[in-house]
């Protein structure tokens, strides 16, 4: 791919601030996890969900970006495994989202999201 968009997503730097926002969600969902086994049966803390659309925004950007460069591309390719892995996290944590949103009961998915440590050992 050629033009100054695809220049942008194929730059290391690029891949590198995927990976510290991988690393960062993976953190942050140890943090809950421990927050959660300290205080069952307690509320999560405010801030649980603010960061968790953060993080979902970040994905759900680093996809359609890559999405817009490569088209259908992005489903036929070497990378391709691991490009139909992000599509389906990304996916369905949108859907948890939403349904969270409208306060309907989704299994919960964060677990999921966790796969995306799997994706640091590809970059």
């Amino acid at each position: 791919r050629t033009g100054r968009f695809a220049s942008i997503i194929q730059h290391r730097y690029f891949d590198m601030t995927i990976s510290v926002i991988i690393a960062c969600n993976a953190v942050y969902t140890a943090y809950q996890s421990n927050y959660e086994m300290d205080n069952l049966g307690s509320d999560a803390p405010a801030s649980d969900r603010p960061m968790e659309i953060v993080f979902l925004c970040c994905y759900s950007l680093e996809l359609a970006m890559k999405l817009i460069v490569h088209q259908q591309y992005y489903f036929c390719n070497a990378d391709m495994s691991w490009n139909i892995f992000d599509f389906c996290l990304v996916l369905l944590s949108l859907c948890d989202a939403a349904m969270s949103f409208l306060d309907h009961d989704m299994a919960n998915v964060t677990f999921a999201r966790s796969l995306r440590l799997f994706k640091m050992g590809k970059i």
